[in-house]
């Protein structure tokens, strides 16, 4: 329901408006009143009015007058106005502050309930319009993030210029479309956190607050930084290192000058962390991390026939020689093996359910092949599924 104040300086022209109106059939669940324009104008405040009525000539202060001093207040009341006079000049004043309707008295009731429906749908599409704006300014950082992930897995460009173009635009990013950029990597148990940590570095640094933008996928931080040139970004990582930072672990690339070039250079730099992390500049506890997203990643997925390390990889965003390394380094065990073990763990698991035919469980353990899972199982058991299931006869 909405609230309507109407504002006439005759008494019995008011009330007769007041009780002949069928308020509640047009959705108006509260009715206020004033004599003129001051008078309502100290309503304004604490009833609030989603629309107001008001006559264009009274004493103290017009409805001209109250109108505009309500656009000057930045109120977003509907406005409706009556004159008994059909004077050109208040027509126009009634225009130009965006009246919804201007009624000639003696007013027509049927003419005022119109009026007052065409001032509460024009209420609801501004408030629909608001509220899709609210949501679209909500989800504008995550709609960002898949897309600059999405051109973040793509190795070759996946839309045309055209249409990055009308996407930056979407997305509130139109500087990015004809600059050249840097690309900043940091490997992070926060990455979400690191991101915004970065991002405000810089942008303070810069002393602008829209210079960079950043954003995270899997274990890494990520920030784009706008025609950057090597003495900013070498002061900026020096304050990173004073502030307790690990410029060690920032991979910074060279500048780049399309966004379709986004995947290329993401890929170079996560070739350029391995070495780096294998050197001994990852921390233990990264290191930790990593190998559990490796095993939670496999506990996951090893149901999938088609599942591969190349896959795993791209999902952590490393490359599949680096969490091979690191995995071996950690645990002494290859990938490979550890993978085979866990899916032979669940197989053994399930074959106490005497239902599932040997072939079931080769498939629900990801071996598409019930005579690979076979040989695969005597290779690590020692017997045959059959046998195993037996109790090893």
């Amino acid at each position: 329901m909405f609230k309507l104040l109407l504002v006439e300086d005759e008494v019995i022209t008011r009330e007769a408006l007041s009780q002949s109106m069928r308020w509640q059939d047009l959705q108006v669940g509260e009715l206020a009143e004033a004599s003129n324009g001051k008078q309502a104008l100290a309503l304004v405040g604490t009833f609030r009015p989603d629309i107001i009525v008001t006559d264009v000539r009274m004493p103290e202060m017009s409805g001209i007058e109250l109108a505009a001093e309500l656009e000057r207040m930045g109120s977003d009341a509907s406005l409706i106005m009556m004159s008994a006079y059909s004077d050109m000049n208040y027509m126009k004043s009634a225009i130009k502050l965006h009246a919804v309707d201007y009624l000639l008295k003696p007013v027509d009731v049927q003419e005022l309930e119109q009026a007052v429906r065409t001032a509460i749908e024009r209420r609801k599409s501004k408030s629909d319009q608001h509220q899709i704006h609210a949501m679209l300014q909500m989800s504008l950082p995550v709609l960002r993030e898949q897309f600059l992930n999405s051109l973040l897995q793509a190795s070759q460009p996946v839309i045309s210029r055209e249409e990055l173009s009308a996407r930056c635009r979407s997305l509130q990013l139109p500087r990015y479309v004809d600059e050249c950029f840097r690309l900043v990597l940091v490997p992070s148990e926060e990455p979400a956190k690191t991101a915004k940590d970065l991002e405000a570095a810089w942008n303070s640094r810069m002393g602008m607050s829209d210079t960079a933008i950043s954003w995270s996928k899997g274990n890494h931080a990520l920030m784009m930084i706008p025609g950057a040139q090597e003495p900013e970004v070498s002061a900026w990582s020096r304050s990173i290192e004073q502030t307790g930072g690990r410029p060690n672990r920032l991979q910074i690339s060279d500048t780049f000058e399309s966004f379709l070039q986004l995947g290329e250079v993401y890929s170079s730099l996560l070739e350029r962390e391995a070495p780096i992390a294998a050197a001994g500049y990852l921390p233990r506890e990264r290191e930790s991390l990593l190998i559990q997203s490796i095993k939670s990643y496999i506990a996951s997925n090893y149901w999938k026939d088609q599942l591969s390390i190349l896959e795993m990889a791209n999902e952590l965003n490393y490359t599949s020689a680096y969490i091979c390394m690191i995995f071996k380094k950690a645990t002494g065990d290859t990938l490979n093996h550890y993978l085979n073990e866990y899916r032979l763990q669940k197989a053994k698991e399930l074959m106490n359910d005497v239902t599932l035919k040997i072939a079931d469980v080769a498939a629900l353990v990801g071996y598409s092949s019930e005579n690979y899972f076979s040989k695969v199982f005597r290779k690590y058991e020692g017997l045959s599924p059959s046998d195993y299931r037996r109790g090893g006869i």
